[in-house]
């Protein structure tokens, strides 16, 4: 038998410059081995790994992991030195990779010195959002496991979206850690329509979220339901969280199944207190809460359509990567000012949303008269 060690790290790790011969390494075709007369340690070669390979404990450890190298000392008794040696070289590898340390025998995460899942900047008296928006109709979420299958997304790929504290006004009544996860679901069930206050957990700055069974025309417009995330844009500099975001982007919208949705990065907010202040220089998502008109004029730097303007839109879905009856397009990094639809040469006049009244070509039923 052996003692087998997981390292799930977010960068690929160039193990000939960390694991050398002049050390008394060994390298094979798929592995390096050191050992002595009656044991070794073998690190095998990193290997890609997708999200769902993912063990739910390491994703929450860490964001954005993408290889495993699998490290393997033989045999389970090998004495002191050889353990010794074991820890020594996965903790030295996990830092220069920026990864965790998972002991399968003790279901022990470790996370090296200087790894970290976020690192809070210093307190800036301004700062940019990326901000995750879907719009909406008919749902997934408005079956009765909805609300469950929406925070077991966020518990898994982006925990610091769950609330510390929650209600239906503030100061928010409730904390998550004295209610629980089954509380906080019913919760939302029974919330549905109505607009929650929300504590999230850095670096996710507010979670808003509307999903009504009864959307449609109203006195004041045509509301569709929404959700967004904001996130600070700090954190798309730290290891892993550009790819974690773009997970989260990708399982949500597959949940949620909106009709569009965007990506886009947001400027002038400030911390205040548990929440974040808006001020005269804030800039603000092109679509007012879920007051639906059109499509806007810039769609930031990634965007998701379904139907029904996938059947509008052939552009769009011509040059997205279409999965399930959603098209997503996206720029390989989020960041910069340029926008995403300048790919597809812009927004189709009839489709945006005009200064006042609606788009030319309007997707949904129209207002009844009277």
């Amino acid at each position: 038998m052996s003692y087998d060690v997981q390292l799930w790290v977010v960068e690929e790790p160039f193990l000939e410059t960390l694991l050398r011969p002049k050390d008394g390494w060994k390298q094979g075709t798929d592995s390096w081995v050191k050992g002595a007369r009656k044991w070794q340690l073998v690190v095998t070669k990193p290997a890609n790994v997708e999200p769902e390979d993912v063990p739910e404990v390491v994703a929450q450890a860490l964001p954005g992991i993408g290889y495993l190298v699998a490290v393997s000392l033989e045999p389970l008794g090998a004495p002191e030195a050889a353990h010794r040696l074991l820890r020594q070289a996965t903790k030295a590898i996990a830092r220069a990779a920026h990864g965790a340390v998972f002991d399968p025998q003790t279901d022990e995460i470790i996370l090296p010195s200087g790894v970290r899942r976020y690192q809070a900047p210093l307190r800036r008296e301004s700062f940019s959002l990326l901000e995750l928006s879907w719009f909406f109709t008919d749902s997934p979420l408005h079956d009765r496991n909805g609300p469950k299958r929406f925070v077991d997304v966020l518990a898994t790929l982006l925990p610091e979206a769950l609330p510390r504290r929650y209600g239906e006004y503030e100061p928010p009544q409730y904390r998550l850690e004295e209610t629980g996860i089954d509380r906080f679901v019913a919760f939302m069930n029974e919330h549905r329509a109505d607009t929650k206050v929300w504590y999230p957990n850095r670096p996710v700055a507010s979670v808003s979220l509307v999903f009504d069974e009864h959307w449609g025309w109203e006195r004041r417009g045509f509301r569709a339901n929404y959700i967004t995330l904001a996130i600070e844009e700090g954190a798309m500099a730290q290891p892993g969280w550009g790819k974690q975001l773009q997970r989260v982007w990708h399982s949500l919208s597959m949940l949620i199944r909106p009709f569009y949705g965007d990506v886009r990065t947001l400027g002038g907010y400030s911390r205040f207190g548990a929440t974040v202040g808006i001020g005269p220089d804030t800039e603000r998502h092109p679509v007012q809460a879920w007051w639906w008109r059109g499509i806007p004029r810039s769609i930031g730097h990634a965007s998701v359509i379904g139907h029904p303007y996938l059947e509008l839109w052939p552009a769009f879905t011509h040059a997205a990567t279409v999965e399930e009856g959603l098209a997503f397009l996206s720029k390989l990094a989020w960041e910069g000012s340029e926008d995403v639809s300048a790919a597809i040469g812009g927004i189709p006049e009839e489709l945006v949303q005009p200064e006042a009244g609606y788009s030319v070509s309007w997707p949904f039923e129209k207002p009844a008269e009277g």
